[in-house]
């Protein structure tokens, strides 16, 4: 940082000195004087003190991480710092002029610094300033006189609301979280937004320690700047006040455990600057004593004003900022999923305001965003600015800590402090966070004389909502008990509507105000940034998208359970069969998340550098993969995305021979898959794994697949939702049809094809992002990149290879995920609950690819094709045919139509409005009014069928004769047998046939169950359970494959970390056999 080398290697040396050498430095520029490298403030370095025998392997670490590691020079016991110059090493000169080796003499061109400690680090004078205690003088906004008392007409109080709300200080902040990255690492608990439409709200951040337990962080913020023009001491109290309230919405080990970092920046440090500085922080530090928290860092800049020229009368004037303290607090969580959100609950219990000032029913209106927008600012901006109590904050933090630790049954489901804008405001954002699935009531109190000052005036604060009337009589009584009676009452609840109404006694101040109104004055702001630094109509769509989606369900539908993962000391001891190597590249950032998800699923991982691939110079040949089924490329910036996203690790990949040889030996192996996610999946495009045959290591370059800039033209960092489609990936088996909550955070993600409905069409694009609807979409923000289609990934032809723009290991535990997009809560488990995505890394998915799937490939005869893990063949330009001669068709070349709704489930979202003959009828009896006892062709029964399969108000049997059963995109329906359609057939299968599909390959011969965990019953029809069998073993985290019995129609879970299953699944006589 500042003073650069000059600094910071004379710091770290004090007091004993050290010789540094110019010479050893890696330099960019040969060209560099003495002086630049001394004092050249870059930022790109460390300086660290190493013990000699251990340099060497420092080096090695920082070359696998292609982060030099130099040795500059070496600390000696002479009080002096000493560089030498460039060729004068350590210098020396001669005596006398015989040659004779002397002491030292410094030789100033040899030696440009030579700089004794003591006299620049200790022992340094004390300086005297002469300080000016008095305050300033707030300026004047306007001469005009504010009404008194104040107005509390409805128009009046509206203006006031909305004025306020689209104040910069107050409105939404959400310009700013959609370009940072908030999931990163994988450990990030709470971040920024918060309910079902991100609403960037959040009072606490929350991380974790580990992905395998709940121990974590939080850490808050609080700073009251404008509050400090009036009275410096209030507005450090105030700051360190916020900086509690927020933090208090997360459990913590307690208030004597909170650290504070503080960071001033002042304007100056003499005159009157400086005695505020001193003011503000004589009163911070005795505040902070009061509470029992402590500094234990920060940072200053002391110089926040500047120099302006006025171009017309050349004179100079000094612009100073206010001076301004941000306190961030921080302590140890012992449950990170114990935080309370700002988001209003639509059924729960009241609002309850819990004042922490000084005189708890003040409404101080001193430096408050109302005093500011009000016409008659200038008075109001004068008046007493609201002042915290250190007594009342230090209780009422631990009351709301003891609140927050009531799990069973919860007392608490939402809270917000009190800060700018006031306790209206604060009441609005937490109705306005809820997405529209509820109003707001407020109720001024009765003793309040001013009910316009006591909704704007910004007195700390919380407002906390009771998950019942009941859980609020117990919140008061709490409060009470802490003693906090005085000014604690109910001041609000949630209602039905998404209206706001503000009453007092038997006056309706307010009444009917559209939430969707005030929302869009608190986004104004934002909106108006946003329209400057991205693309303005993704600015302007994402607008429209608010006001319409508000009421949206936006919570996750899914077709898997969630599941809990196991224990540590399961995991430690876990017996792991399979081995993926995470890949990852200088400028990586997702390989800990992505090693954490695979791990917890049962792999063996390894973590592996693409330079660890490549043979050295010395003839030490690289790592090999040989031993690994499966590969994951990870998401970050590799090479800082140096002319293109991945195009540097591509170059490395492609160029280097034994980079190439292990990746691409890999790549053909029938029995290996790769997972590329976000930067992943860029590199993944580059080198040609999405296209063309694995098999044989080619790729079609006539129709590849790239990734383009957003549309937005900037980094978005969003929590959309995607849906999972039929396909031949197998990593996602099981989980078609979900729609699931998902990180994404990239500024390349934009698909680029030949053809988006070709690669639909072929099963090759696993997930797509959808809307409200729960349709693919173009339209930014649902689709946050723009690709077409909602193209989300791209999975290889082969379906082995899986490239994705969205993070699943940033999404595989539930507290990862933001509240509202969840599956379920938490469990009081010491175990953390999986989300659905985490069934894509289980060794389950594995024994898919490894086995089932290579013997697949070749097992759909032509003109079949692999859909879903079925042979299917559809032509929808073909001539259309009535049932009986579809089924004729099927047969020519050599099928059926097609039998098991699995089939016509999978081609469904292929076919969009097309309707599809398959081989289903009710000639026996009409199941018009009885949707169930259809038949299919070869005599079997269908399983009860669901309004999710029929397509609206089907079947009908509209034409008396409808007796047929086709499929289209919007599901089932029943036809007649003369209507002229398309047809879905499938091969003929006999049990002696040598090909066979997917999903009868777990289905022949007798198979006596062995190495179970867990019988589940399914349909006497094997066929058609198999894959819910299959689904329900992957529920599980020890199960890893399901073998079904066709005599006992049931399935059986195979648990082959089981000691007794010997070398793995795969060499067990038993499965070797029932491959065969």
């Amino acid at each position: 940082g500042a003073g650069g080398n000059a600094n910071v290697l004379k710091e770290i040396c004090e007091p004993l000195g050290a010789d540094i050498y110019a010479d050893k430095f890696q330099l960019g520029d040969p060209t560099l004087s003495p002086l630049e490298l001394w004092g050249a403030e870059y930022q790109e370095s460390d300086a660290c003190l190493v013990p000699p025998d251990l340099m060497e392997r420092l080096r090695r670490i920082g070359a696998r991480e292609r982060c030099p590691a130099i040795d500059v020079g070496v600390v000696r016991d002479t009080g002096v710092v000493t560089l030498y110059s460039f060729g004068r090493g350590d210098s020396v000169v001669s005596d006398g002029g015989d040659g004779a080796k002397r002491a030292r003499v410094r030789d100033p061109e040899a030696t440009p610094v030579c700089l004794p400690l003591d006299a620049v680090l200790s022992g340094v004078p004390q300086k005297e300033f002469l300080l000016d205690c008095s305050n300033l003088k707030p300026y004047r906004l306007t001469d005009e006189q504010p009404p008194s008392p104040l107005e509390c007409s409805q128009s009046y109080l509206l203006a006031s609301l909305l004025s306020v709300l689209s104040c910069p200080d107050v409105g939404s902040k959400r310009f700013l979280t959609n370009k940072v990255d908030r999931s990163v690492t994988g450990l990030v608990a709470q971040q920024q937004c918060v309910g079902p439409l991100h609403t960037p709200l959040a009072d606490v951040a929350v991380v974790a320690l580990s992905y395998f337990d709940r121990v974590g962080g939080a850490t808050a913020i609080g700073e009251q700047p404008i509050k400090g023009l009036l009275d410096p001491s209030r507005a450090g109290r105030m700051a360190v006040c916020e900086a509690l309230t927020n933090l208090a919405m997360a459990r913590v080990t307690s208030l004597a455990d909170v650290k504070c970092s503080t960071n001033w920046m002042w304007p100056g440090k003499r005159g009157a600057d400086g005695g505020q500085l001193v003011a503000t922080a004589l009163a911070t530090v005795d505040f902070m004593k009061q509470l029992g928290v402590a500094i234990d860092g920060g940072k200053d800049s002391l110089s926040m004003a500047a120099s302006v020229t006025n171009q017309t009368t050349g004179e100079t004037q000094v612009i100073r900022s206010p001076g301004q303290l941000v306190v961030s607090v921080y302590a140890v969580c012992p449950d990170i999923t114990l935080t309370l959100q700002p988001v209003l609950q639509p059924h729960a219990g009241p609002l309850i305001h819990v004042p922490l000032g000084d005189l708890p029913d003040a409404c101080r209106l001193g430096g408050s965003a109302f005093a500011r927008c009000s016409s008659g600012g200038g008075d109001i901006f004068g008046r007493d600015c609201p002042n915290p109590d250190a007594l009342r904050l230090a209780a009422g933090f631990a009351a709301v800590q003891s609140l927050l630790s009531e799990t069973s049954p919860k007392l608490l489901t939402a809270g917000h402090d009190i800060s700018d804008g006031g306790l209206a405001v604060a009441a609005i954002e937490m109705a306005l966070a809820a997405g529209g699935r509820c109003g707001l009531e407020l109720r001024v109190p009765d003793s309040v004389a001013c009910p316009t000052a006591w909704l704007m005036s910004e007195e700390p604060g919380w407002l906390l909502q009771a998950a019942s009337n009941e859980a609020a009589n117990q919140v008061l009584d709490r409060l009470n008990s802490a003693g906090l009676s005085t000014g604690v009452r109910i001041v609000g609840l949630a209602t039905v509507a998404g209206e706001l109404r503000i009453v007092a006694g038997d006056r309706v101040l307010l009444d009917k105000v559209s939430l969707a109104d005030l929302r869009e004055a608190w986004e104004r702001p934002s909106h108006q940034l946003e329209l400057a630094q991205c693309q303005p109509d993704c600015a302007r769509s994402e607008l429209r998208y608010l006001r319409e989606a508000g009421g949206a369900n936006q919570y996750v539908a899914t077709a898997t359970e969630p599941c809990l993962l196991p224990s540590v000391d399961r995991l430690l001891a876990m017996e792991r069969r399979f081995t993926v190597a995470i890949i990852r590249e200088e400028g990586s950032n997702g390989d800990r998340e992505m090693a954490a998800a695979f791990y917890a699923a049962g792999f063996r991982v390894l973590d592996v550098t693409t330079g660890d691939l490549a043979a050295d110079g010395d003839g030490e040949d690289g790592v090999s993969l040989a031993d690994c089924r499966g590969v994951a490329f990870v998401g970050g910036f590799s090479y800082a995305d140096v002319l293109g996203s991945a195009k540097g690790w591509a170059a490395q990949v492609q160029f280097h021979p034994s980079v190439h040889r292990e990746l691409d030996a890999l790549r053909r192996r029938g029995n290996s898959f790769s997972l590329g996610v976000c930067n992943g999946c860029q590199l993944m495009a580059r080198i040609g794994w999405l296209d063309g045959d694995s098999d044989s290591g080619s790729s079609d370059s006539s129709a590849p697949v790239t990734l383009e800039p957003n549309l937005s033209g900037r980094f978005e960092s969003r929590y959309p939702t995607v849906r999972v489609l039929p396909t031949s990936c197998p990593l996602l088996r099981g989980m078609s049809d979900s729609r699931l909550g998902v990180w994404s955070a990239h500024g390349e993600g934009r698909f680029s094809v030949a053809s988006a409905d070709s690669l639909l069409a072929a099963g090759r694009v696993p997930l797509v992002y959808v809307d409200q609807a729960g349709e693919a979409t173009e339209s930014y923000p649902c689709n946050p990149n723009g690709s077409p289609k909602g193209l989300a990934a791209v999975c290889s032809p082969c379906g082995r290879h899986l490239a994705m723009m969205p993070h699943p290991e940033r999404s595989f535990l539930t507290w990862q995920c933001p509240a509202g997009q969840q599956a379920s809560t938490n469990s009081s488990d010491d175990n953390n609950l999986a989300s659905p995505w985490f069934k894509m890394f289980k060794p389950f998915a594995v024994i898919i690819a490894l086995v089932i799937l290579p013997a697949s490939l070749a097992a759909c005869p032509s003109p079949y094709t692999l859909v879903n893990g079925f042979c299917l063949f559809w032509n929808l330009s073909d001539t259309k045919r009535s049932w009986w001669d579809s089924a004729k068709f099927c047969q020519s070349i050599n099928g059926e139509l097609a039998l098991g709704i699995e089939r016509a489930r999978a081609v469904r979202p292929l076919i969009g409005g097309s309707q599809l003959w398959i081989g289903a009828n009710d000639f026996l009896v009409e199941r018009y009014r009885n949707r169930t006892g259809w038949l299919w062709a070869n005599g079997t029964q269908l399983p009860e069928l669901g309004d999710s399969d029929w397509e609206s108000g089907m079947p009908d049997d509209q034409s008396q004769n409808d007796d047929c059963m086709a499929v289209r995109g919007n599901g089932l329906r029943d036809a007649c047998t003369k209507c002229k359609k398309a047809c879905l057939c499938q091969p003929v299968q006999t049990p002696n046939s040598s090909t066979f599909e997917p999903a009868d390959f777990l289905q022949l011969g007798d198979i006596t169950p062995f190495y179970c965990s867990t019988d589940i019953e399914v349909e006497k029809d094997v066929k058609a359970g198999l894959f819910r069998c299959l689904d329900a073993c992957a529920s599980r985290w020890e199960c890893r494959a399901a073998l079904v019995n066709t005599k006992l129609g049931r399935c059986r879970m195979l648990d082959y970390s089981d000691a007794s299953v010997g070398d793995g699944i795969e060499k067990n006589p038993d499965w070797r056999k029932f491959v065969k």
